[in-house]
């Protein structure tokens, strides 16, 4: 780090053909740099240079005019907007939090107006910066056909296929982009909503806490697998508009995947749109039908496994499997839409045990309830799933 930002101090025009060479090695880990073409980073480390700001100190303010291209080397930065257009510039609050490799500064560049936000510094940060002109020379055209392509992104949506280029490029600049891995949950059941997302890439699978009856006196907690989706699908804005907590997990299935979220003030303020509120209202009401007869075979199947654990004894068992009954089971669990494989809960105390398989589809050896290959009626092909792990040990996102 000290070299790379020894090479940064140095005016431009004196470093030497070997010191681009090292200043491009020395940037070549960084998120922003990677993006970019080898003839666009080496542009830029021509013309680059370092600019170090204390915790708490601002880079530049809203209604200031756009003079230069930062990129976070080190440190991190927050973008400060008014909570709405009556609101004094002394009173802002937080839309996002900038850290090491993304880049700020382009749309005022982009569209030659005034700044958007302020950004302050939330640590000692050092920033690579470009001027106006350089920008202009050097990464205006990447940066607008990446603009270009982020607008395209969410215009594909249903909900904001209607809006015009100018409203969704305000809109996309609130959202951020996140990465995850297999098993990091995205909110939990009963969370306060606080944020609107929509997956990139990767798949995202919904889970339900369920309660069915084990015996008379007891009951057990069960998770429900309610759905899983893809690229392209706006989540967790149903709860945002109603106020309500999350009513499903949200947990990546996938082996990684990425997100954008928008913070549910920011999303609200966009919602105002007639276009959107109406799209919104009808995809919900979609939802809403199609969770509420997901939930209602899964609560079937479990009173059906719950009966079938009920007979205790291999006999029992043996005869069951044998039985007409369990022809009706396995021609019932045909009948559920969307529904491949049904995971039920074993127990040491006598339930089904693996060798059983015949007369039931799969056996979970983990206590919950797990329904499997359960994406939502779409064009594209569905895909199964085996019975995924507890939830692991991650923190909620975003940071």
């Amino acid at each position: 780090m000290s070299n790379l930002l020894c090479l940064l101090e140095m005016r431009p025009n004196e470093r030497s053909a070997k010191q681009l060479q090292d200043l491009r090695a020395a940037t070549a880990h960084i998120k922003f740099f990677q993006s970019l073409s080898a003839d666009l980073h080496t542009a830029c480390c021509k013309v680059m240079r370092l600019a170090e700001y204390q915790a708490g100190e601002v880079v530049f303010s809203k209604g200031d005019p756009g003079n230069s291209f930062c990129i976070i080397i080190s440190g991190s930065v927050s973008a400060l907007i008014p909570p709405n257009s009556t609101t004094p510039l002394t009173s802002l609050r937080p839309v996002c939090i900038l850290s090491i490799g993304q880049a700020f500064g382009k749309l005022a560049l982009l569209h030659n107006k005034d700044r958007a936000a302020t950004i302050q510094t939330r640590s000692p940060t050092s920033l690579a910066v470009l001027n106006k002109a350089d920008f202009t020379r050097i990464l205006h055209r990447f940066e607008e056909k990446r603009l270009h392509s982020k607008v395209q992104f969410f215009r594909s949506l249903p909900a904001f296929a209607e809006w015009s280029e100018a409203r969704m490029q305000r809109l996309v600049y609130f959202f951020q982009e996140t990465a995850c891995v297999k098993g990091q949950v995205v909110y939990r059941q009963r969370d306060l909503p606080d944020h609107v997302y929509v997956t990139i890439a990767g798949e995202f699978q919904f889970r339900q806490d369920l309660v069915g009856t084990k015996s008379a006196n007891s009951l057990r907690k069960n998770e429900a697998v309610l759905k899983v989706i893809g690229a392209k699908e706006l989540f967790g804005e149903r709860e945002v508009i109603s106020g309500e907590s999350r009513q499903s997990s949200c947990v990546c299935c996938s082996q990684s995947g990425s997100l954008y979220f928008i913070p549910k003030e920011d999303f609200l303020k966009f919602y105002t749109k007639k276009s959107t509120q109406s799209c919104l209202q009808r995809v919900n009401d979609e939802k809403e039908r199609w969770l509420h007869q997901r939930q209602s075979q899964i609560l079937k199947a479990e009173e059906v496994i719950s009966a079938v654990n009920l007979q205790s004894s291999p006999e029992a068992r043996a005869a069951f499997r044998h039985s007409s009954s369990s022809l009706c089971l396995k021609r019932d669990l045909q009948k559920f839409s969307n529904l491949s494989l049904l995971a039920a809960e074993r127990s040491k105390k006598g339930n089904v045990s693996v060798g059983e398989k015949s007369a039931f589809p799969a056996v979970s050896k983990k206590n919950k309830l797990i329904l499997v290959s359960t994406r939502m009626p779409k064009s594209r092909k569905s895909v199964s799933y085996p019975a995924l792990p507890q939830f692991r040990r991650f923190s909620a996102i975003p940071s």
